[in-house]
């Protein structure tokens, strides 16, 4: 008797290029998702970094009757000037007890990136260190003694800030910035003419925002493009908040003393 053996069928040379096709066009549809999602949590980890250092501050802040501390030792009061044992992330340090909080995961923290586009590799008293996050400082908050010591600024009390939910305490920063402290809002770049290329053109590295983390300990994300639009045009001390808007109706600010205080300039007396 003959058995018949049944015919192995196996995939024509057309049939295999259109899986191969199908599984190619599925990867190029994916990818971009992909690359969201991950921009996405990454955006996240930042905010959670962000507001862990905000809760150090607010620690600290409980712990010395409600004064922020010193941006760092200006003058040589304490001993030798710029010590770096008085830098306030440095002051702070005990509160947050972890370096790695200080880093925004989207971001390579490349020092040879960060010579290139701020003319240093990382922070001074950061020894080497990333740290991705700067606080509002200079003229109040996490002040400077030159700039207190010549009356063109005040030590700042958290009970003096007038709507903590609107007073910006620190936002994510390119490496080579992250540990400075300024009055103002961050907005330039090589593409408006500054010298440092600081924040970037597409308004930030978290889907085109940043990380900004408020006083009373809230978060949100903001694009830094208005700002870095109208950084040429606009006096540095001017941008104490998000211009084409009057401060009333700005989502938010640096300086504190709102509305006694306004309209202000750096470098100027804060209550004449």
């Amino acid at each position: 008797m003959v058995q018949l053996r049944a015919r192995k069928r196996s995939f024509t040379l057309i049939e295999l290029l259109v899986v191969i096709s199908i599984i190619a066009l599925l990867i190029a549809l994916l990818l971009p998702a992909l690359g969201k999602a991950r921009s996405v949590a990454q955006g996240v980890g930042c905010m959670s970094n962000a507001r862990q250092y905000q809760m150090a501050i607010s620690t600290y802040l409980f712990d010395n009757n409600g004064w922020f501390c010193r941006a760092a030792d200006a003058t040589g009061i304490d001993g030798p000037k710029w010590d770096h044992s008085t830098y306030y992330f440095r002051t702070l340090f005990p509160y947050f007890n972890d370096w790695d909080i200080l880093i925004d995961p989207a971001r390579n923290n490349d020092p040879e990136e960060a010579i290139r586009r701020t003319n240093r590799a990382s922070w001074p008293a950061m020894d080497g260190r990333p740290n991705n996050y700067w606080v509002v400082g200079h003229s109040y908050m996490f002040w400077d003694p030159r700039i207190v010591n010549a009356w063109q600024g005040l030590r700042t009390k958290i009970d003096d800030i007038v709507v903590p939910s609107k007073t910006l305490l620190t936002n994510c920063i390119l490496q080579g910035r992250g540990g400075d402290w300024g009055p103002w809002l961050w907005g330039c770049n090589k593409a408006n003419g500054s010298s440092e290329d600081i924040v970037d053109e597409n308004g930030g590295v978290h889907n085109g925002t940043e990380t900004y983390v408020f006083v009373d300990g809230h978060g949100d994300f903001y694009s830094t493009k208005p700002i870095s639009e109208d950084y040429p045009v606009a006096s540095t001390g001017k941008l104490t908040y998000p211009p084409r808007v009057t401060p009333s109706e700005a989502e938010f600010w640096t300086m504190p003393y709102y509305p006694d205080a306004y309209p202000w300039q750096v470098y100027t007396t804060i209550f004449p």
